[in-house]
């Protein structure tokens, strides 16, 4: 997995400054309109450069931690399923309406946030990404850059409503607990 987004990272951070990659992991589910409310989301980032990341969606299992500027707060958002919170590691029922309403699209900056779901990466926000997140200090590529956005390394934002969500239904992931990885050796 981590092999695969430095790979990519290499390719656009070789592009064109205005160039923007979007890379979507193999269980994002994306919504109705996708093409579309992508264009609107990277139309509204261009008025918030310089970016790096622009994340389409998160995991439904942990809090998302995001600041808004006006006024100027932090705020944690976490999902509920039938109105308690998802649990660590519990599965998430994601479906979108048919015919989505017209809404108003926010950009927030990240503060702190686990997992990736799908995202967009500027060719700057590339070359920042490869400089800060390799060599691995981490066990995962998802918590390398977990790492930097707390370390306020990155200009992160996130589009909400997202564009992407995954199910997050551990029993066919192919994310290794770090706890369990027969490769933490070889990590560390």
């Amino acid at each position: 997995c981590a092999l695969s987004h430095r790979s990519l990272w290499e390719q656009a951070a070789q592009s064109e400054d205005d160039d923007v990659l979007v890379i979507l992991e193999d269980d994002g589910r994306v919504c109705p309109q996708f093409g579309a409310r992508l264009c609107r989301v990277l139309d509204l980032a261009k008025n918030r450069a310089p970016w790096d990341v622009v994340h389409l969606g998160f995991n439904t299992d942990v809090p998302l931690a995001i600041q808004l500027d006006c006024p100027r707060m932090e705020i944690q958002l976490i999902c509920q399923d039938n109105g308690r919170p998802v649990e660590i590691g519990a599965p998430f029922p994601v479906s979108w309406p048919q015919n989505p309403p017209e809404g108003e699209t926010l950009l927030a900056r990240v503060l702190d946030m686990r997992g990736l779901c799908g995202y967009a990466v500027s060719s700057r926000g590339a070359r920042r990404l490869l400089d800060a997140c390799f060599p691995m200090t981490a066990t995962s590529i998802d918590g390398s850059i977990s790492r930097k956005l707390r370390e306020d390394v990155l200009m992160t934002l996130i589009a909400i409503p997202p564009l992407v969500l995954s199910a997050n239904d551990h029993a066919v992931s192919d994310t290794v607990s770090s706890s369990s990885s027969r490769y933490n050796e070889a990590i560390r």
